[in-house]
């Protein structure tokens, strides 16, 4: 049995030094990438540079920065609409209006809450009433 040789180049973690000897390449994976985040200073002078640029130059920044075309387009539009100020994610804040009904919700349920309770209370009264009057438990006819 023979072995087929690849003329592919070789996909393992070693890499040919120029004289011939092996040399480790670091290949451990991050278990979950962060997003990298861009602070608003960042992106004014990034599309700063990228305006006074010349023909030409404009790869070369987004290079040097690890940047991509993309970002600068998007940028752009954050700037028309006045948006650069960084999302931030969850829960939209609640207006002023929806923020008072659920106080009054909240404040409604514990009434009823408050309610029941003294209903219950007012009931064991009137039984307690009843036999401190009639101690035989009996009723009177």
């Amino acid at each position: 049995m023979s072995l087929a040789v690849s003329s592919a180049p070789e996909r393992s973690s070693l890499q040919k030094h120029s004289e011939g000897a092996l040399k480790a390449v670091d290949t451990e994976v991050v278990a979950k990438p962060q997003r990298r985040n861009f602070p608003l200073a960042y992106k004014r002078s990034i599309l700063e540079a990228v305006d006074a640029a010349k023909h030409g130059e404009i790869g070369v920044i987004l290079r040097r920065e690890g940047l991509t075309y993309n970002h600068l387009v998007l940028w752009r539009q954050q700037f028309k609409r006045t948006e650069l100020e960084p999302v931030k994610r969850g829960r939209k804040p609640k207006s002023e209006l929806e923020r008072e009904l659920e106080q009054l919700r909240l404040a409604h349920a514990k009434l009823e809450s408050e309610n029941q309770k003294l209903q219950l209370i007012v009931e064991y009264q009137k039984k307690l009433a009843s036999l401190m009057r009639n101690p035989s438990g009996k009723e009177d006819a």
